[in-house]
């Protein structure tokens, strides 16, 4: 797989479709090579709090507290965190 694009931003936002698309129809496997790649080309932290949100946003609550695991410290993962617990443990479902 080859993404070129000359901007961060237009990086990330082009990973970030590409993530979304194989969240949708894609395999869990998929989705971990495009991250893999991704991590390479861009910020990893931002592009896998990107993956967080996709899969917070499709439901699969499961696989995006996965994804917080591996950085559990970091800062920019402290708000995410808060609202994936908030979302699925405190409201469950309702909000």
């Amino acid at each position: 797989m080859f993404v070129s694009c000359s901007e961060e931003q237009e990086c990330m936002n082009v990973w970030t479709a590409y993530l979304n698309f194989e969240n949708l129809y894609g395999t869990q496997s998929r989705v971990d090579e495009v991250l893999k790649q991704a991590q390479l080309r861009v910020d990893p932290v931002a592009i896998q709090r990107r993956l967080c949100d996709i899969y917070t946003r499709s439901g699969k609550f499961d696989v995006s507290e996965r994804q917080f695991l591996p950085f559990p410290q970091h800062g920019s993962f402290s708000i995410p965190m808060f609202d994936y617990h908030h979302t699925t443990i405190h409201c469950s479902g309702v909000c």
